[in-house]
């Protein structure tokens, strides 16, 4: 049986996690800018032609160091801005919704009316979206009530009663009115300037391995020639060459590498849990609103036991919607680092467990594709772990890398 919880101390407490989260997530994009710098630096002193008296000083090395914390950091507030003003039409766009009309329309706005009565909203609610898609789930975005939008699928429609459409729709108004749009975007940004970083590095990397066998097959080509001194000297130049340039892809895979990696575990814990606070808190305003915790947990069960939405665009927003999209639409290497990235929603379980919490521990929510929550004393500290552990790597990370800069004098 779960234990009671205060549906406004359940509030205050997300609505505080969330800045410690954002501002983690500020120093890994410091870090990530700051990390690519270094790495490149080190790739280029490494190859044959540099010698020690070709390494970088200290002292501009620390100049570029910042400059490139403070690109990334701009980059991703660009984008984290640019998803902030324009979401509200682009995303739907995006995804391929359409804006509601006729009888689904009357239907959904009644809910969404009497769902913001109760929130205190009297005028000025979103608009709304339908997507076809026979998927149970929805999302919302925009910088303010009356400059965002709600988009429900045809599944959801068809799948909730009422009263679980109207905790949906309460779930989705209090993104809005607590200003979720903002750290989503910034959630998102994270995960966009980590997969660019490794976009380009594989551009980069790719490059390298095509001037390298250009060069070695080039080298081979000059043997068909008729003098033999030409050959002999073609051959050479061209596999040596060939050799650097395999050499330095290599170099440069494993250096830009490791940075990206690093980098995406910490931004994926820290915009993983500023949508968990975030998705905790909006839950937290449904129950509220509505009065029916159970109302939400029961579409919960239902949206997380059904298909996903099956569209690659949803995955580009997947933060956003209700309920984590399910791994299994997923292959190959890159679609499952776009997985990690963005799969930033808590459990559903632990969600549900808090839903029937606030309804005073003594309801039941008939949910049998769902295993009991394991483990409770972890999943109440888990978010707390999460944003230690994120901070150990990002002190180590930086720590380490000034102090490999300050042994340069």
């Amino acid at each position: 049986m779960a234990s009671p919880v205060s549906l406004f101390e359940e509030q205050t407490r997300r609505r505080r996690q969330t800045w410690w989260f954002v501002a983690l997530g500020v120093a890994w994009m410091l870090l990530l800018g700051s990390l690519l710098v270094y790495a490149h630096v080190w790739v280029w002193e490494e190859l044959p032609w540099v010698g020690n008296d070709r390494r970088v000083p200290a002292e501009p090395l620390r100049r570029w160091m910042l400059a490139g914390g403070g690109v990334a950091t701009l980059v991703w507030f660009l984008g984290a801005l640019g998803v902030y003003a324009r979401s509200h039409r682009l995303i739907p766009f995006l995804v391929g919704a359409r804006p509601a009309t006729g009888v689904e329309k009357e239907y959904l706005e009644d809910l969404l009316a009497d769902v913001g009565l109760a929130a205190g909203v009297g005028s000025g609610l979103p608009a709304l979206y339908v997507l076809e898609s026979p998927a149970a789930n929805a999302f919302a975005c925009g910088r303010s009530l009356t400059k965002g939008s709600i988009t429900v699928t045809r599944g959801l429609i068809q799948a909730l009663d009422r009263r679980e459409t109207a905790a949906v729709l309460g779930h989705e108004l209090a993104h809005l009115k607590n200003g979720d749009s903002l750290f989503v975007g910034e959630a998102l940004a994270f995960a966009w300037v980590v997969v660019g970083s490794a976009v380009v590095g594989t551009a980069v990397f790719s490059l390298l391995l095509l001037l390298g066998f250009g060069a070695l097959k080039a080298s081979l080509e000059v043997v068909k020639g008729e003098e033999l001194e030409n050959q002999l000297v073609g051959c050479l130049l061209g596999a040596a060459l060939g050799l650097f340039a395999l050499v330095a892809a290599v170099t440069y895979a494993v250096a830009v590498g490791a940075v990206v990696l690093l980098v995406a575990v910490g931004v994926k814990i820290a915009s993983s849990s500023v949508s968990h606070a975030r998705e905790f808190l909006a839950d937290a305003c449904s129950a509220q609103w509505t009065r029916d915790p159970l109302a939400l947990a029961s579409a919960l069960v239902k949206v997380s036991s059904g298909h996903g939405v099956a569209s690659g665009a949803a995955w580009l927003v997947a933060p956003l919607w209700l309920a984590p999209l399910p791994l299994a639409q997923l292959s190959g290497v890159g679609q499952t680092l776009v997985a990690f990235l963005m799969s930033t929603h808590p459990p559903v379980e632990r969600r549900v467990n808090l839903l029937v919490a606030m309804a005073g521990g003594m309801a039941v929510v008939d949910a049998p594709e769902l295993a009991a929550q394991r483990g409770s004393r972890w999943a109440a500290w888990r978010e707390w772990f999460l944003l230690a552990l994120a901070a150990v790597l990002a002190l180590g990370a930086a720590v380490w890398l000034f102090s490999s800069v300050g042994a340069r004098g």
